[in-house]
């Protein structure tokens, strides 16, 4: 293979295109404040796994589905404000996800992470060469909080890995280079999983689950906080606790949030008789006034110049084809 098949760089203008290029999973990436940078990742091929890392362009919650043959080892490079299930990934902390084919996470815009996928069969042939004895079977998500020498000495090898794809790509066309980088980061994650763990806790587990569904299901229109309680059957103290653990928020905030999005799709894939008016109160937003601001603070422009967008957008489509 060649270099340029073997490390991608990518800028993205939104979190859609952010999302969709996510190899191995389904995910949503979903906004809660307006962006203030591009969405950035790099994607290198390391033998038999996958590396991403990058920055997030706002701060946002994924969800949305797994590979469940990959294990996913989930390490912050810089930054802070990371969760997943619920549990911070904090700057000495190692996440991995396992037998699982949901994901649930909340990032803020400065955490420049990284993500390595694994094939679970190499890594349990890594893990007995590397310790003489079968390889750990984690349940769904086990969260490890490293010392700090183990810590540095990881995200050392992912820092050397990430400057050889950015500076000297082409070495990866040689085979040998790819395997010999996996094998770097593989014995350092086979280090840091022999720390000590935090307890597991799995209980928001099955709760996300429903509640990814859910969301996804009824993402084209208004969701309110009464129902989505019926829906997951738990309190109201209950669901925030839940809803800012899991997703970074408040479960208002969010539901507000899942609306303005869908008002925004609606915008530019309005038909020639759309308002505004209309789309924004099908998604349950009845003061246009605040609607506005709020539209303006998330997206960064008026919901009008979205939509005045579109229908020039479609327009000059329009005349391409007709000629």
């Amino acid at each position: 293979m060649v270099a340029d098949q073997l490390v991608r760089t990518y800028r993205f203008e939104n979190a859609e295109e952010a999302a969709a290029a996510v190899p191995g999973a389904q995910v949503r990436y979903m906004p809660l404040r307006r962006p203030t940078a591009d969405w950035r990742m790099v994607e290198m091929s390391l033998g038999e796994s996958r590396m991403l890392a990058g920055r997030m362009g706002a701060e946002t919650s994924i969800f949305g589905t797994l590979d469940r043959n990959l294990l996913y080892f989930l390490v912050p490079i810089s930054g802070s404000g990371w969760t997943t299930f619920g549990k911070e990934i904090g700057d000495r902390g190692l996440t991995v996800l396992s037998q699982t084919t949901e994901c649930v996470s909340w990032l803020g815009h400065s955490v420049h992470s990284m993500s390595l996928q694994v094939p679970v069969e190499k890594f349990a042939r890594a893990y007995t060469r590397f310790a003489a004895g079968a390889a750990p079977v984690w349940s769904t998500i086990r969260t490890f909080t490293l010392g700090a020498s183990t810590a540095a000495r990881l995200r050392s090898a992912i820092a050397t890995t990430l400057r050889i794809g950015r500076e000297w790509p082409e070495a990866l066309s040689q085979p040998h280079m790819g395997k010999m980088l996996e094998d770097l980061i593989l014995e350092r994650l086979m280090h840091a999983v022999g720390a000590s763990s935090r307890a597991e806790r799995p209980e928001y587990h099955a709760l996300a689950s429903r509640c990814n569904n859910y969301l996804k299901a009824n993402a084209n229109r208004p969701v309110t906080l009464a129902e989505l309680r019926e829906a997951l059957e738990i309190g109201e103290r209950a669901l925030r606790r839940f809803f800012v653990s899991v997703y970074g928020t408040s479960p208002a905030r969010f539901l507000r949030v899942q609306r303005l999005h869908g008002v925004n799709r609606g915008l530019a894939e309005a038909g020639p008789t759309s308002t505004v008016t209309t789309l924004a109160t099908s998604f349950g937003f009845f003061d246009l006034g605040r609607f506005a601001g709020h539209y303006r603070q998330l997206f960064g422009e008026h919901p009008s110049a979205t939509l005045q967008r579109s229908r020039t957008s479609r327009s000059r489509t329009g005349e391409v084809i007709t000629k």
